[in-house]
């Protein structure tokens, strides 16, 4: 799976209802994804922060792919 700027992911974890996206993807850092929190309705981005490519698995405790960016 290819992780790119715009992708909208949901966190998997049955307490949260929460999605993320890809703002940034940059290479040789040890967090080289950036990524915000997203609101679907109004499509606002909340914090920024930095997450590495593990999380990106569609596992427990990681992010599964919600919507491709366009």
């Amino acid at each position: 799976m290819t992780i790119k700027s715009g992708q909208i992911w949901r966190e998997v974890d049955r307490r949260f209802n929460r999605y993320i996206q890809v703002v940034d993807v940059t290479e040789g850092a040890v967090r080289p994804i950036k990524i915000a929190t997203i609101d679907l309705a109004t499509n606002a981005l909340g914090r920024k922060t930095w997450a590495s490519r593990e999380r990106f698995s569609g596992k427990y405790g990681g992010y599964e792919l919600y919507r491709d960016a366009k």
